[in-house]
């Protein structure tokens, strides 16, 4: 019974952070409508992209699949998570006048691809996928956070805290993560 709970408490959570998602997504994409900058368009793309990752959770934890599909659906769950990670780390280092080579599209997407074929076969738990997905993001985030503060742009300093805030949840996240894993 207990587990029952659990689950239902579960997927109302996330059913809850998808919905936000998605108003954050909107919102997103009503202020590129106003404000007409280059950086806005990644910002909205990334804010949908985490929205396909979380209906891949929500529907994962809806219908309970079988363990043997985990490495296929974690797989698109990760590749839909790091483009977000991508595009939201872009458009905040576009904000910043700056335009790494290695964020370009050309490279980010050969590398998402890669690194979701192989965790098709690595993945096979929840804390696995959790541990990659936290560390990634954390990685990721952190990096942006340093390229924004170091930045000569006026007034980023509230993204270049944003982005370190949650590079710092998901590093604590992947410990979290570990501990179960290890």
């Amino acid at each position: 019974h207990s587990e029952t709970v659990d689950l239902l408490l579960f997927q109302l959570n996330i059913s809850g952070l998808t919905v936000t998602t998605v108003v954050i997504a909107l919102f997103f994409a009503v202020l590129r409508r106003s404000v007409r900058r280059a950086e806005m368009r990644w910002w909205v793309y990334g804010w949908v992209a985490n929205v396909v990752a979380l209906v891949i959770t929500s529907l994962f934890w809806y219908f309970q699949p079988p363990p043997q599909y985990f490495g296929f659906i974690f797989a698109f769950y990760l590749a839909a998570k790091f483009t977000y990670v991508w595009l939201l780390s872009r458009g905040a280092l576009e904000f910043c006048s700056k335009r790494p080579p290695m964020m370009t599209a050309a490279v980010m997407v050969p590398a998402i691809v890669a690194v979701c074929l192989v965790c098709i076969f690595l993945l096979s738990t929840r804390d696995r996928l959790g541990l990659i997905s936290q560390v990634v993001i954390a990685a990721s985030f952190g990096a942006a956070a340093i390229e924004i503060a170091r930045s000569s742009a006026p007034s980023t300093s509230w993204l270049a805290i944003a982005f370190a805030q949650r590079a710092l949840l998901s590093a604590v996240e992947a410990v979290a993560y570990g501990v179960n894993v290890a």
